[in-house]
């Protein structure tokens, strides 16, 4: 199996997660357009390309990209919302943990349901938007006892220097026959590099498709949750 392989079930991955995306709480507004432009995409594999020949195409397709980082900044100004209406930090803290951890458990269980329809765990997940959002809660959840400079700094790191990051590439797992990732290359591909690879330390045991690692969403979500306290400003 060619690395490219990889790429190329990270791009399906990215258009599987619109619908799952959209049905975040509080995002009605925008997910039934998602979706609507993600079923259009899949039957249309062109759209993504500005040289195709229907505009329109085009456009449902470039649109989508908007929803991912949508949906995670409002998760971070959510969490300012709740220390404004006079939660102690404490309690915010346990919110987005559990808050986080519910949702990494609907990802791998409805979700998963929802986009493969079957219970065969040999695939055991597609980690998409809901992931990605319920992990950087629980990041968000140590972040927000820093001081306000130094969470800007975070998130402001985060997004503009992560791409520095791209030079240092783990060895995709290539099948059956190849070694399983060792648990410090499975932390970096989670942490920047989409891939898949085993859960556990063998083969065969249920396998896993990263398709959002938690860089550079929980520097998103540390600067939306700045962005409440400027507004109110």
């Amino acid at each position: 199996m060619k690395q490219r392989r990889v790429s190329l079930c990270s791009t399906n991955a990215r258009r599987l997660d619109r619908p799952v995306a959209g049905s975040c709480d509080g995002h009605y507004a925008i997910g039934p357009y998602a979706r609507f432009c993600s079923s259009r995409c899949s039957k249309f594999p062109g759209a993504d390309k500005l040289t195709h020949d229907d505009a329109i195409l085009f456009f449902t397709r470039w649109v989508t990209h908007f929803c991912a980082p949508i949906f995670v900044f409002l998760a971070g100004t959510g969490a300012y919302f709740q220390l404004s209406r006079g939660k102690s930090k404490r309690e915010l803290s346990r919110f987005l943990i559990t808050r986080g951890l519910w949702l990494i458990l609907l990802e791998v269980t409805l979700v998963r349901l929802g986009i493969f329809f079957n219970v065969n765990y040999s695939l055991f997940a597609l980690l998409q938007v809901m992931w990605v959002i319920g992990l950087s809660m629980i990041g968000l959840s140590v972040l927000i006892y820093l001081p306000v400079r130094w969470l800007a700094v975070f998130g402001l790191a985060m997004i503009y220097l992560h791409n520095l990051l791209d030079r240092f590439v783990v060895p995709h797992w290539q099948g059956p026959e190849s070694p399983v990732p060792s648990w410090s290359e499975k932390l970096f591909m989670i942490l920047h590099q989409e891939s898949f690879f085993p859960v556990l330390w063998f083969f065969p045991s249920p396998v896993v498709i990263l398709a959002y690692p938690l860089i550079p969403w929980i520097g998103v979500m540390a600067l939306a949750s700045l962005s409440g306290a400027l507004r109110n400003r």
